[in-house]
């Protein structure tokens, strides 16, 4: 199983433990970060944190989602189609048999106003 906890862990206020970096900006994104830094009193370097918490987070989902599916059995191309085109067939009939009944109530519901 993944360990998902480096990626929720959340802290509001930066802690004594920070690392340095630089990362260059496009200047009209650090332009709208810095007012928006600004008009929620927080720091450029706390939505950076948040903004890359947040992907790393959703990268740690996906990883999860896939350790949980690994059990399931692998199938070929061909066969996905295959079960595909299976599945189809059936999902048509089923969509037809809906309509028909749909279109038998028709009458009843313009006759009923």
């Amino acid at each position: 199983m993944v360990n998902h906890e480096f990626v929720k862990k959340r802290d509001d206020t930066m802690s004594a433990i920070t690392k340095r970096s630089t990362i260059y900006f496009d200047p009209a994104l650090h332009r709208a970060l810095r007012v928006k830094a600004a008009e929620t009193s927080r720091s450029v370097s706390e939505f950076v944190n948040d903004a890359v918490r947040e992907k790393l987070s959703e990268d740690a989902d996906d990883l999860a989602a896939f350790d949980e599916r690994s059990p399931e059995p692998l199938i070929s191309y061909e066969e996905m189609l295959k079960r595909l085109r299976a599945a189809d067939g059936h999902i048509w009939r089923l969509f037809r048999k809906s309509v028909a009944s749909d279109l038998a109530r028709i009458p009843e519901q313009v006759g009923g106003s």
